[in-house]
Protein backbone atom coordinates (compact mmCIF):
# COMPACT_ATOMS: atom_id res chain seq x y z
CA UNK A 1 0.00 0.00 0.00
CA UNK A 2 2.74 2.37 1.09
CA UNK A 3 4.75 1.48 -2.35
CA UNK A 4 1.29 2.75 -3.98
CA UNK A 5 1.33 5.85 -2.17
CA UNK A 6 4.69 6.34 -2.97
CA UNK A 7 4.37 6.38 -7.05
CA UNK A 8 0.70 7.88 -7.02
CA UNK A 9 2.59 11.19 -5.57
CA UNK A 10 6.22 10.49 -7.58
CA UNK A 11 3.78 10.29 -10.58
CA UNK A 12 1.51 13.89 -10.04
CA UNK A 13 4.45 15.61 -9.31
CA UNK A 14 5.94 14.72 -12.44
CA UNK A 15 2.42 15.84 -14.39
CA UNK A 16 2.51 18.82 -12.34
CA UNK A 17 6.40 19.26 -13.41
CA UNK A 18 5.86 19.03 -16.92
CA UNK A 19 2.23 20.93 -17.24
CA UNK A 20 4.31 23.78 -15.47
CA UNK A 21 7.40 23.38 -18.05
CA UNK A 22 4.64 23.33 -21.23
CA UNK A 23 1.51 25.63 -20.32
CA UNK A 24 2.31 29.56 -20.59
CA UNK A 25 1.73 31.29 -17.87
CA UNK A 26 -1.41 34.04 -17.88
CA UNK A 27 2.16 36.56 -16.79
CA UNK A 28 3.27 36.38 -20.25
CA UNK A 29 -0.11 37.12 -21.97
CA UNK A 30 -0.42 40.20 -19.27
CA UNK A 31 3.17 41.56 -20.08
CA UNK A 32 1.85 42.63 -23.36
CA UNK A 33 -1.32 43.90 -22.04
CA UNK A 34 0.58 46.01 -19.49
CA UNK A 35 3.11 47.62 -21.81
CA UNK A 36 0.43 48.52 -23.83
CA UNK A 37 -1.61 50.01 -21.20
CA UNK A 38 1.51 51.87 -19.63
CA UNK A 39 2.22 53.30 -23.08
CA UNK A 40 -1.47 55.14 -23.21
CA UNK A 41 -0.77 56.15 -19.93
CA UNK A 42 2.29 57.74 -20.40
CA UNK A 43 0.89 59.23 -23.90
CA UNK A 44 -2.09 61.06 -21.68
CA UNK A 45 0.21 62.35 -19.78
CA UNK A 46 2.21 63.73 -22.37
CA UNK A 47 -0.78 65.46 -23.77
CA UNK A 48 -1.95 66.94 -20.51
CA UNK A 49 1.39 68.80 -19.44
CA UNK A 50 2.60 69.67 -23.17
CA UNK A 51 2.25 72.75 -24.63
CA UNK A 52 -1.50 74.33 -25.08
CA UNK A 53 -2.87 75.25 -28.90
CA UNK A 54 -1.54 78.83 -28.49
CA UNK A 55 2.14 77.62 -27.80
CA UNK A 56 1.99 78.64 -24.25
CA UNK A 57 3.03 75.80 -21.88
CA UNK A 58 0.52 74.54 -19.69
CA UNK A 59 0.41 76.54 -16.34
CA UNK A 60 1.10 80.06 -17.72
CA UNK A 61 -1.57 82.40 -18.29
CA UNK A 62 -1.86 85.04 -21.32
CA UNK A 63 0.68 87.92 -20.98
CA UNK A 64 -1.03 91.01 -19.19
CA UNK A 65 -1.81 93.66 -22.09
CA UNK A 66 -3.08 97.87 -21.84
CA UNK A 67 -6.50 97.72 -21.47
CA UNK A 68 -7.96 99.04 -24.98
CA UNK A 69 -8.30 102.91 -25.02
CA UNK A 70 -11.49 104.84 -25.07
CA UNK A 71 -12.56 105.68 -28.72
CA UNK A 72 -11.84 109.83 -28.24
CA UNK A 73 -8.73 108.62 -27.94
CA UNK A 74 -8.18 107.07 -31.50
CA UNK A 75 -9.54 110.37 -33.25
CA UNK A 76 -7.08 112.68 -32.34
CA UNK A 77 -9.28 115.30 -31.56
CA UNK A 78 -9.75 117.29 -28.56
CA UNK A 79 -12.95 116.70 -26.37
CA UNK A 80 -15.11 119.93 -27.13
CA UNK A 81 -13.84 120.38 -31.05
CA UNK A 82 -17.26 118.64 -32.04
CA UNK A 83 -19.13 121.60 -32.15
Amino acid sequence: MADTVLWITIASALACTVLWSVVPSSAGRTRHVDAIELRRHREFGAALTGPRPTGRPSGQTAPESDPPAPAAAHHHDAPGEHG
